[in-house]
Protein backbone atom coordinates (compact mmCIF):
# COMPACT_ATOMS: atom_id res chain seq x y z
CA UNK A 1 0.00 0.00 0.00
CA UNK A 2 1.00 3.34 -0.88
CA UNK A 3 1.86 5.83 1.76
CA UNK A 4 -1.17 7.90 0.27
CA UNK A 5 -3.86 4.93 0.93
CA UNK A 6 -2.61 4.81 4.61
CA UNK A 7 -2.47 8.11 5.33
CA UNK A 8 -6.57 7.56 4.06
CA UNK A 9 -7.11 5.44 5.97
CA UNK A 10 -6.10 6.00 8.80
CA UNK A 11 -7.66 9.99 8.78
CA UNK A 12 -10.76 7.96 8.23
CA UNK A 13 -10.18 5.85 11.70
CA UNK A 14 -9.94 8.98 13.17
CA UNK A 15 -12.83 10.80 12.09
CA UNK A 16 -15.48 8.00 12.96
CA UNK A 17 -13.27 7.17 16.25
CA UNK A 18 -12.56 10.87 17.81
CA UNK A 19 -15.91 12.85 18.07
CA UNK A 20 -16.81 9.41 20.78
CA UNK A 21 -13.62 9.45 22.21
CA UNK A 22 -13.66 13.42 22.81
CA UNK A 23 -16.30 12.75 24.91
CA UNK A 24 -15.69 10.24 27.29
CA UNK A 25 -13.92 10.61 30.69
CA UNK A 26 -12.27 8.01 32.72
CA UNK A 27 -13.77 4.72 32.67
CA UNK A 28 -15.56 5.69 29.71
CA UNK A 29 -17.98 8.05 30.95
CA UNK A 30 -19.18 11.23 29.32
CA UNK A 31 -17.24 14.05 30.83
CA UNK A 32 -19.19 17.02 32.29
CA UNK A 33 -19.35 20.29 30.45
CA UNK A 34 -17.46 22.77 31.50
CA UNK A 35 -18.42 26.47 32.08
CA UNK A 36 -16.63 27.77 28.66
CA UNK A 37 -18.62 25.21 26.79
CA UNK A 38 -21.76 26.55 27.34
CA UNK A 39 -21.63 30.43 28.12
CA UNK A 40 -21.04 30.64 23.98
CA UNK A 41 -20.44 34.58 24.08
CA UNK A 42 -18.32 34.63 26.52
CA UNK A 43 -19.98 37.03 29.21
CA UNK A 44 -19.44 35.37 32.30
CA UNK A 45 -22.69 34.14 32.14
CA UNK A 46 -25.17 31.28 30.74
CA UNK A 47 -28.69 32.56 29.39
CA UNK A 48 -31.22 30.18 29.14
CA UNK A 49 -30.54 30.12 24.83
CA UNK A 50 -27.07 28.98 25.38
CA UNK A 51 -28.60 26.44 28.10
CA UNK A 52 -31.26 24.94 25.77
CA UNK A 53 -28.91 25.47 22.60
CA UNK A 54 -25.58 23.36 24.61
CA UNK A 55 -28.18 20.74 25.93
CA UNK A 56 -30.09 19.79 22.44
CA UNK A 57 -26.48 19.96 20.51
CA UNK A 58 -25.48 17.47 23.48
CA UNK A 59 -28.87 15.31 22.65
CA UNK A 60 -28.23 15.08 19.28
CA UNK A 61 -24.89 14.08 19.69
CA UNK A 62 -25.27 11.04 22.46
CA UNK A 63 -28.83 10.13 19.99
CA UNK A 64 -25.76 10.15 17.24
CA UNK A 65 -23.96 7.70 19.35
CA UNK A 66 -26.93 5.49 20.40
CA UNK A 67 -26.63 6.86 24.14
CA UNK A 68 -29.18 8.22 26.28
CA UNK A 69 -29.00 11.18 28.45
CA UNK A 70 -30.72 11.79 31.58
CA UNK A 71 -33.01 15.15 31.73
CA UNK A 72 -32.92 14.69 28.01
CA UNK A 73 -36.57 16.92 27.84
CA UNK A 74 -36.04 18.53 30.80
CA UNK A 75 -33.62 21.68 29.99
CA UNK A 76 -35.47 24.29 31.47
CA UNK A 77 -36.40 22.58 35.16
CA UNK A 78 -32.54 21.63 35.00
CA UNK A 79 -31.93 25.50 34.07
CA UNK A 80 -33.83 27.05 37.04
CA UNK A 81 -32.74 24.43 39.69
CA UNK A 82 -28.30 25.78 38.57
CA UNK A 83 -30.02 29.06 38.28
CA UNK A 84 -30.11 29.67 42.33
CA UNK A 85 -30.43 33.33 42.51
CA UNK A 86 -33.35 33.07 40.16
CA UNK A 87 -32.10 36.22 38.06
CA UNK A 88 -32.34 34.28 34.75
CA UNK A 89 -28.66 33.32 34.41
CA UNK A 90 -25.65 30.62 35.51
CA UNK A 91 -23.21 32.51 37.21
CA UNK A 92 -19.52 30.43 36.88
CA UNK A 93 -19.90 30.34 40.92
CA UNK A 94 -23.66 28.77 40.47
CA UNK A 95 -22.49 26.23 37.84
CA UNK A 96 -19.47 25.05 39.76
CA UNK A 97 -21.97 24.62 43.07
CA UNK A 98 -24.16 22.15 40.89
CA UNK A 99 -23.94 19.05 42.55
CA UNK A 100 -21.66 16.14 40.52
CA UNK A 101 -23.11 13.95 37.88
CA UNK A 102 -23.16 10.48 39.97
CA UNK A 103 -24.05 7.24 38.61
CA UNK A 104 -24.84 4.03 39.79
CA UNK A 105 -22.41 1.30 38.62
Amino acid sequence: MNSLALATIATTILLIVAPEAESLGYGGRQQQPEFIDIDTNNDGLISKDEFETFHSDRQLRRAGQARLQRNAGDSLSLFEQLDTNEDGFISAEEFRARPSCKRSS
